[in-house]
């Protein structure tokens, strides 16, 4: 993970829908999230929470439909709140 990444991560936090909310007690860090996407969930995420772009101008942007865009979102946001009910090891 670059510099770069790691600002992005941190700052999806404050942006991410229910982050706070999903993460409860969890001493997750969007930094540690990050690290179990994909390149395009990161794209998308940081598009859509970070530059506060609507799903319409993420598609056009990554030249994929409205749907795919928001599949993979809810799918991204999915993942991290089955990352963080894991029950540590």
């Amino acid at each position: 993970m670059t510099i770069i990444e790691a600002i992005e991560a941190e700052q999806l936090r404050d942006n991410i829908p229910d982050f706070k909310a999903i993460c409860g007690e969890y001493d997750i860090t969007p930094i540690s999230f990050y690290f179990h996407l994909g390149d395009r969930e990161k794209e998308i995420l940081i598009l859509r929470f970070y530059d506060s772009r609507t799903q319409m101008d993420v598609a056009k942007l990554l030249n994929i439909s409205q749907a795919q865009v928001s599949r993979l979102e809810k799918g991204a946001i999915t993942a991290l709140r089955r990352y963080v009910s894991v029950p540590a090891g």
